[in-house]
């Protein structure tokens, strides 16, 4: 009774292995050496040669799709005893609630889907209609999947561009057991990140999603719209986490104006943000913090100098002594700001350097933590601590302000750091040395996630400080790559210190 189960499971194994390294054919190749045996496998060929009906255009999965047919040497999946099988009203099933998942039932040839297996069900067959229902049902069940585990579009720091249908070995091997054991439904969910705060998103959105087919009159249904779309954009984005290495890191949510040590599945630090304001964003991007400098010094970059310290020093000598701010010429020699004519200088002429002196008067407070990155931005204390109250803080020209800076500082030092003790850092900060102090490295994530579950489980969404939710919609919903934002977003990533 066991050899049938153990037979199809190593033929599900094998196919496995050969979709895993056939990546995409040469489908003219596949069909010229096939030999259809009957009339559905015929209409089958007969509709992957005709590029009219069955294209890559057409279909989201054709490499999938073309190679999945070729393997099973074009025998049909969804259609047994000649009607649509219990399978494929599984897969119908599932495409009609992937709403809950954030995803959209029209992405996957749903309204083609439920006309072709309603006239199946109850008029004469037709093999090509059932060749094209099969075609299409695993075509959606290669997207449908793909879209769980990595999402619908690829992400960048400026933007999106489309995301090609993968079919990674999670993936075939998800979608093999669901068909072998009729559990697709589960085989499917089981590719869905599995955090704490993916699960209570997407509960979220179920909720709203029953809420807005209530007859409730007294329901806000314009307001639980944004949140449904604010929720579908959320859950997107936490599957681009879903290749991310776990363990411990530094998460930084740009809307929620939040930093959050994360250790695993469970939170060890968190404290208050300010971001960079909606013509300086801060960037989307992974990196490592490596070390932290206490009592920094901070480098001007030349276009904070020249369109906002400029005005001011020419408007009142005294602005850079009041400041502590000094003056480097290109050797890196100090030079009294008396000595300078302030007239003719301006953004293509500056041949100087402002520092800001270490010190409580330091735009970057008492502590600045480094990581390499292209931007040249990093997260640092502030002077200005009152900003940490206001509702708003997209505030920034790029960096990253934490309130809870010092804080975060001594505890990276407090978790096995070979460099530096908690002592060692107490005794820099009470005798005001400037020191570069290394750390265990730290990853680091920088995110634009909208909606997210608090630690109590409350799910909130937030204000959508950079338009970035509705161009990822529209990149989305149009497949096309969106306009890119402002152009000046971050400062010159060629300067030392590129923002505050």
């Amino acid at each position: 009774m066991m050899m049938p189960m153990i037979s199809t499971s190593r033929k599900w194994l094998a196919l496995i292995i050969v979709l895993s390294s056939m990546g995409c054919s040469d489908s003219m190749q596949h069909l010229a050496k096939t030999s259809p045996s009957s009339p559905l496998e015929r209409a089958l060929v007969e509709l992957l040669r005709d590029s009219t009906i069955v294209r890559p255009e057409s279909l989201h999965s054709w490499c999938q799709v073309d190679d999945f047919y070729t393997l099973r040497n074009h025998r049909l999946l969804w259609y047994r005893d000649n009607k649509v099988s219990a399978l494929a009203d599984s897969m119908l099933a599932i495409l009609s609630r992937v709403e809950y998942s954030g995803l959209r039932p029209e992405d996957y040839h749903y309204d083609e889907i439920s006309m072709l297996a309603f006239r199946l069900h109850n008029s004469k067959v037709d093999v090509y209609s059932v060749a094209h229902l099969d075609l299409l049902l695993t075509d959606a069940l290669f997207s449908v999947a793909s879209h769980l585990r990595h999402g619908r579009v690829e992400p960048d720091s400026a933007g999106w561009h489309k995301r090609t249908i993968e079919s990674d070995s999670v993936i075939l091997n998800a979608i093999t057991q669901g068909i072998s054991r009729n559990r697709l439904s589960g085989a499917l969910a089981s590719l869905e990140p599995s955090s704490r705060t993916y699960k209570a998103l997407k509960s979220a959105l179920k909720e709203r999603l029953d809420s807005l087919t209530s007859p409730d009159p007294t329901i806000d249904r314009e307001a639980l719209e944004r949140e449904v779309a604010d929720l579908s954009l959320s859950l997107e984005q936490w599957r681009w986490e879903s290749n991310a290495p776990e363990g411990r890191y530094l998460l930084v949510n740009i809307p929620a104006y939040r930093l959050t040590l994360v250790n695993d599945d469970s939170v060890e630090f968190e404290s208050r943000i300010i971001v960079g304001a909606p013509y300086f964003p801060t960037p989307i991007l992974d990196g490592t913090i490596t070390n932290f400098v206490t009592y920094p010094a901070w480098n001007v970059p030349r276009r904070i100098a020249t369109r906002e310290l400029l005005p001011q020093i020419r408007a009142d000598s005294s602005y850079l002594a009041g400041h502590q701010y000094r003056i480097l010429d290109v050797n890196g020699n100090e030079v009294h700001p008396d000595s300078i004519d302030w007239r003719p200088l301006g953004e293509n002429y500056f041949p100087y350097l402002v520092q800001q002196v270490p010190g409580p008067y330091n735009a970057l407070g008492l502590v600045k933590f480094n990581f390499v990155n292209p931007y040249n931005i990093y997260l640092h204390d502030t002077n200005a601590r009152y900003l940490f109250a206001t509702k708003y803080r997209a505030l920034s020209h790029g960096c990253i302000r934490v309130e809870r800076a010092l804080e975060l500082a001594r505890h990276l030092v407090s978790v096995d750091n070979p460099w530096c003790s908690v002592n060692d850092f107490d005794r820099f900060m009470r005798e005001e040395l400037s020191k570069q102090v290394s750390v265990v490295p730290l990853p680091l994530r920088i995110r634009y996630i909208t909606c997210e579950a608090l630690t109590d489980g409350t799910v909130v969404c937030h204000r959508d400080v950079y338009g970035r939710n509705i161009r990822l919609a529209e990149a989305i919903n149009c497949r096309n790559t969106p306009p890119t934002l402002a152009v000046n977003r971050v400062e010159d990533s060629s300067e030392a210190d590129a923002c505050l």
